[in-house]
């Protein structure tokens, strides 16, 4: 589910929902018992993407759900790899040391940590995206 409370909407994003076709996930598998300490992590980081004026945005979503739980996902779209790897970079030195010591309490509170990757596939989409006029 969607915490739209702990995700970051830019006041100007760089980039328009359509143009995003590449994403990237975190995975915060967090210590059971201290989700509120992530969730107070996960203010702080909207706050300071807020304060810096991060240009990207990203959505953070609880799983509710099965063995993985407490878990914490965080989806930022981008262009392509390249596109997300180069806006990661910046992201990363606009927020300095404060956005490093953020990410290193955030993997203080997790018991694992993994990141993937992914494509929109509007073709597997629901609903799926219109298809096109055949050539006469």
């Amino acid at each position: 589910m969607e915490d739209p409370s702990l995700s970051y909407t830019p006041a100007n994003p760089r980039l328009k929902p359509e143009e995003m076709s590449y994403f990237h996930y975190d995975l915060y598998y967090v210590q059971p018992g201290r989700e509120a300490e992530a969730d107070a992590v996960a203010r702080e980081f909207v706050e300071l993407f807020r304060k810096k004026g991060i240009p990207d945005g990203y959505r953070l979503f609880k799983v509710l759900m099965g063995a993985e739980m407490p878990m914490l996902a965080v989806m930022v779209g981008a262009k392509d790899a390249a596109d997300y790897q180069v806006q990661d970079a910046k992201t990363r030195q606009i927020l300095g040391q404060e956005g490093m010591t953020l990410f290193q309490r955030a993997f203080t509170l997790s018991r694992r940590f993994e990141s993937h990757n992914g494509w929109w596939r509007a073709d597997l989409s629901l609903p799926p995206a219109p298809a096109k006029a055949a050539a006469k």
